[in-house]
């Protein structure tokens, strides 16, 4: 697949440890797709707040991410360091939920504080994949990784949903396997290794916002993902409430939502990850982007007003296809139209813009579908996702002369 690819020493070593780590990463993706919710609705019958909490966690360590180059600094921890006491903080969280396994409290802070420790690595984690990771093959050795951690997420979420299908009490155990999974990961990112561009923590966390209105083309595509996002992520976030839920016609059991939910879009994004990694590498981005705009206006449309479980499953399949096609471009596009020791700070802007929406979706979807109906809501949502598209359209029409090189150091 990547024959003729010139391997450095740390891309290798870096390649090698993450497909080890990518299995723990693969489970723990479950906790917020599929189990941190079905829990809250099938063992604790929690209220629209709790689930909009332990939703919104990982989009809040987002917004909490643009802290972490000031951190990295003053910490003197160094990048790989940094990051597996970040998801030690995690297994902490998750290790606190599977020891009080009877409390609401416990259980959506335990997860929520685990969710929104893995978030604050994201910056890092880009800027350690454009350092050690070739241009030419970035996008598949990534996706590489990803295919990995979706089959770790199809085979967990089977088992995990016949676990709960039998007893939901026992969600505990899924608990201790989110914690472990932490801190194993904690474990092999320690030893990753980062000689690449030094990454600008000299500058203040002013300078990052700085540069929304120092780079005309970041902007743009911040502006853009803010809208494509919010109803994306408004839309993800009631997929679980609208098959559990008896309101809408489905109240189906948590064995058949894990397998909807956590098996059909890995599933998908599965066969497609590798794909979409070679697109990323030769593809204008811009196009690439409208493309997956479109899937994901389809699926929510499929989704939420098909009225049945076959549609239901067909709406998955396309958000699997969206999120392998998402989870390439949402990670490295920065490395495009970044300085090279600036990716991290640049990356730090996009997650928290992504975080900050990610917070607000689940409770905007929320408060709308408590007041509206399923198909006036899939409608706002598509809509958000067509603004965000229509801004795209006169860099993609320009072509990508000036979209292939990423920017060198400043």
């Amino acid at each position: 697949m990547l024959a003729g690819a010139k391997f450095t020493e740390e891309a290798t070593r870096t390649f090698s440890l993450e497909l080890r780590r990518a299995p723990a990463i693969g489970i723990l993706e479950t906790a917020l797709t599929t189990f941190g919710v079905l829990i809250l609705i099938k063992g604790f019958e929690a209220n629209a707040f709790s689930k909009a909490v332990l939703l919104g966690s990982a989009r809040a360590g987002l917004v909490a991410s643009i802290l972490v180059i000031p951190l990295l600094r003053r910490s003197g921890l160094g990048l790989p360091r940094l990051v597996a006491l970040l998801h030690c903080g995690a297994g902490t969280g998750f290790l606190t939920a599977a020891l009080f396994p009877e409390s609401l409290t416990a259980f959506v802070s335990g997860v929520s504080l685990g969710l929104f420790g893995f978030a604050l690595q994201t910056p890092l984690l880009t800027q350690l994949y454009r350092d050690n990771f070739p241009e030419t093959i970035r996008g598949r050795l990534f996706s590489i990784i990803g295919l990995v951690r979706a089959l770790a997420s199809i085979v967990f979420s089977y088992l995990g949903g016949r676990l709960l299908g039998v007893e939901i009490a026992w969600y505990q155990l899924l608990l201790f396997i989110f914690s472990g999974g932490a801190f194993y990961s904690a474990i092999l990112f320690s030893r990753l290794p980062h000689r690449g561009h030094p990454v600008a923590t000299t500058r203040p966390i002013s300078a990052a916002l700085n540069s929304l209105r120092e780079n005309r083309e970041f902007r743009l595509l911040i502006i853009s993902w803010m809208a494509l996002g919010m109803g994306n992520l408004m839309a993800m976030s009631l997929f679980v409430e609208y098959l559990a839920n008896p309101r809408f016609g489905f109240a189906m059991t948590a064995a058949t939502i894990a397998v909807m939910t956590g098996v059909f879009p890995p599933l998908a994004k599965l066969v497609t990850t590798y794909p979409m990694g070679v697109l990323f590498d030769r593809v204008h981005f811009y196009r690439l982007r409208l493309m997956l705009n479109g899937v994901i206006m389809v699926m929510i449309l499929i989704f939420y007003l098909g009225g049945g479980m076959v549609t239901a499953c067909i709406g998955l399949v396309l958000h699997g296809i969206s999120l392998a096609g998402g989870n390439v471009i949402w990670s490295l596009w920065v490395t495009r139209v970044a300085p090279a020791e600036r990716v991290a700070e640049y990356m730090s802007v996009h997650t928290f813009m992504t975080g900050l929406r990610g917070t607000l979706a689940p409770v905007f979807a929320y408060c709308l579908i408590s007041r509206i109906s399923v198909p006036s809501f899939a409608a706002v949502c598509t809509l958000l996702v067509l603004v965000g598209s229509l801004l795209l359209l006169p860099q993609a029409w320009r072509g990508d002369k000036n979209e292939r090189k990423e920017p060198k150091t400043s």
